[in-house]
């Protein structure tokens, strides 16, 4: 749950807020985690 909460907050509008991120996370961490590709327009959440 606290681990959503925080991935919530590290993106804003379709992008990763780097700054927050590399503050937040190690180096390395925030590499990875800035890689990681975000949706690029809204979508309906669902369970296949």
């Amino acid at each position: 749950h606290h681990f959503l909460e925080l991935g919530l907050g590290l993106c804003d509008s379709y992008q990763w807020k780097s700054d927050l991120v590399f503050s937040t996370f190690s180096r390395e961490e925030a590499n990875r985690i800035v890689r990681i590709p975000l949706a690029r327009e809204s979508y309906e959440d669902f369970m296949a």
